[in-house]
């Protein structure tokens, strides 16, 4: 069984290739989520396989708080789940909460996404810190993270057992064909809207004017983000299918990636997986991806990212050999049958033992009855 609260990209980037390899190895599998517009919208993105189990929007967040704790305790009634996987801080809070009060044993596994301030002081959000299980409590539990980078930060803060995944890239970046365009066409991209990934990439493109160069973002973006970027005579192409955006970024001659997001930095490796140098702001989410000088460049500025630019516009043999060595690189690593072996070890891992956190006031009663009115 899956949790996902909310259900926004960064928690996709683990749920959507987990319930695609869970279905190829016959595992039935539920995902619960809240029905609200913006979770529609993404389910399309989920396997067919899944039953999801929407729970209705509800105003009060202690209504929602109970709805959702008794979608995910009814789940528990007769057969219950071989494991359940909680998706972003919230869930993990609430799903800990609902398994210690059905005195359930089930393994269970936590994928924290990277969740921002406005996420954090969401209702149901603030509702999890006061009444869900504290952040120690899932000790007892395994964290498969997506990204070496988060992973490693989280697991140095608060020991747990640990598992990270990489990407998966779909299928389509590894056999889109390189073809560049006839004149130097640079990418950049983003998942989901990144206002100060594309505010750089505009001004990149602004500084670089008239020197002959193309530019072409990736992504859906804001109306604000647009404006700036056709001001700058940027291209953006929002399309998500994964085999239209494959064969349009295999033209660019190579990638830039500017954003500072920390996880695993999906577009970055998809580039890679096209066949295409990267030229990258060396964080740690774009370090644990780009070697530099053979994959691409990690550059502490933007003088440097110009820099290199300039070198692999202006060197087709350096182009054509980075980028090779990227795509080998990321059929290596990113690959779906990668990412579905990593997966299944790590469910087949038995978790350690919990440790013990502060009681709180029973909210399930009975084996799979919830009553919050004591609230």
């Amino acid at each position: 069984m899956h949790l996902a609260l909310p259900l926004d990209e960064k928690a996709l980037e683990v749920l959507a290739p987990a319930t695609s390899a869970l279905a190829r190895c016959g595992q039935t599998q539920s995902v619960v989520l809240i029905d609200d517009a913006p979770s529609r919208a993404l389910l399309e993105r989920l396997d067919d396989a899944a039953s999801i189990v929407r729970v209705p929007v509800q105003d009060n967040p202690f209504a929602q708080w109970r709805a959702v704790c008794g979608a995910f305790a009814a789940l528990f009634d007769g057969t219950p789940p071989s494991a359940v996987h909680m998706y972003g801080t919230t869930a993990g809070r609430l799903g800990e909460r609902v398994l210690h009060d059905l005195d359930s044993r089930v393994p269970r596994f936590h994928s924290p996404a990277g969740a921002g301030i406005a996420d954090a002081l969401q209702p149901l959000a603030v509702l999890a810190r006061l009444l869900g299980r504290e952040r120690s409590a899932l000790a007892g539990s395994r964290d498969i993270e997506n990204g070496a980078a988060t992973g490693r930060a989280d697991h140095e803060a608060a020991p747990r057992a640990l598992t990270v995944v990489e990407g998966p890239v779909h299928a389509a970046y590894f056999s889109a064909l390189p073809l560049a365009a006839g004149h130097p066409l640079i990418a950049g991209a983003s998942r989901s809207h990144d206002a100060h990934a594309t505010a750089r990439f505009d001004q990149l493109a602004v500084l670089l004017e008239g020197l002959g160069l193309a530019f072409t973002w990736f992504g859906t973006v804001d109306e604000d983000s647009a404006t700036r970027l056709r001001a700058a005579n940027v291209g953006v192409y929002a399309v998500q299918d994964d085999t239209a955006r494959a064969a349009r970024l295999a033209a660019a001659w190579l990638f830039v990636a500017l954003g500072e997001g920390r996880g695993f930095p999906l577009c970055l490796a998809e580039a890679m997986a096209a066949g295409l140098p990267c030229v990258a702001m060396d964080t740690p989410a774009h370090r644990s991806v780009v070697r530099h000088a053979e994959t691409g460049y990690l550059c502490q500025n933007q003088d440097e990212v110009i820099n290199r630019i300039a070198q692999l516009v202006d060197t087709p043999e350096l182009r054509g050999r980075l980028g090779r060595n990227a795509r080998e690189l990321a059929q290596a690593r990113f690959s779906e049958a990668v990412f579905k072996d990593t997966l299944m070890a790590a469910y087949a891992t038995p978790a350690p033992a919990a440790v013990a956190s502060p009681p709180r006031p029973a909210l399930l009663p009975g084996p799979a009855t919830l009553d919050l009115d004591r609230l």
